[in-house]
């Protein structure tokens, strides 16, 4: 029986390995800035407020939202008084 396959994505030297063997190169600098913006990324998201992360709504809240909309009365779009003109 084989043993447990090394973690291929990133090698001892830096240089990262992508799924599909291809290598891409990152010297120290490359990888302080791409570390970077993982931290900035990070803290955007950590800031979000509850209003901000809400990512989605399921279905039933879907059709209950839609059936209280649809109950509720038509407005109508424009008052007979706001028409515009004819000239």
């Amino acid at each position: 029986m084989a043993g447990p396959v090394p973690d291929r994505s990133v090698s001892v030297d830096g240089d990262a390995l992508v799924t599909d063997g291809r290598e891409i190169e990152m010297d120290r600098y490359t990888r302080r800035q791409y570390f970077e913006g993982l931290c900035r990324m990070r803290d955007d998201y950590g800031s979000l407020g509850a209003d901000d992360t809400t990512s989605c709504i399921s279905i039933e809240d879907v059709i209950a939202l839609a059936i209280d909309l649809l109950e509720q009365p038509a407005e109508p779009a424009t008052e007979p008084n706001d028409a515009p003109k004819a000239a």
